[in-house]
């Protein structure tokens, strides 16, 4: 894979969002530098810029290795970019206005072989009311109410990194104006153009272009 492709692709982070524009408006990117022979490791030069600035530095940089014969091959060294999008952890341990992601499960209704019941497994978005001194989720509200138990496998995503209460508001907007959409995905990655979307933005990074080319 090219190093300076867009990763991951547009289309797969907004699915929520059918107007690219819109999408260009909140995503932002880093530019990254690759190690020698290893595409694999890549140091940070510069982030939370707009997708065509990154590609546009990116290329300009990738030019200035060419020019100084630092591009011999496909294992060299080379600037790409890639989309901020915020980390969503497996675990118990949240603080106070974190998002949270609830796994449930319901039986599929009218289906049932030899007494077994299957079950369909889902995750729907609450926030964290409450977290023990040990960050330890005690209280959490979901569409359902409050709900004063730790959630079942829950995931997290740092309120530091997204607008909780405007994402959630969102959600609820779209479940009452899409009779199919009801805030349910099959695992937490499904939501990532969601987070992107929500993500709180922060002062851009620019690389130093002088510095990068020597």
């Amino acid at each position: 894979m090219n190093p300076t492709t867009l990763l991951p692709d547009v289309a797969t982070f907004s699915s929520h969002n059918s107007c690219l524009g819109a999408w260009l408006d909140f995503a932002r990117y880093s530019i990254y530098l690759t190690e020698e022979g290893d595409w694999t490791k890549h140091t940070e030069i510069g982030s939370w810029l707009r997708h065509n600035e990154a590609k546009e530095l990116a290329a300009q940089l990738n030019e200035s290795l060419r020019s100084a014969g630092k591009r011999r091959g496909w294992a060299s060294p080379a600037y790409g970019i890639q989309l901020h999008a915020p980390k969503i952890e497996k675990s118990g341990h949240a603080a106070s206005g974190d998002l949270v992601f609830i796994e449930k499960a319901e039986p599929f209704t009218s289906f049932a072989l030899s007494e077994v019941s299957v079950f369909r497994r889902f995750f729907t978005l609450g926030v964290v009311v409450s977290a023990s001194e040990g960050r330890g989720i005690t209280i959490y509200r979901d569409s359902a109410g409050i709900h004063y138990a730790p959630p079942r496998n829950p995931y997290v995503v740092s309120a530091q990194e997204v607008d909780v209460e405007a994402l959630l508001k969102h959600v609820h907007e779209m479940s009452r104006e899409n009779a199919l959409f009801k805030g349910q995905y099959a695992r937490p990655s499904e939501a990532a153009g969601l987070l992107v979307r929500f993500q709180r933005i922060r002062e851009a990074v620019y690389p130093d272009m002088l510095e990068m080319s020597i």
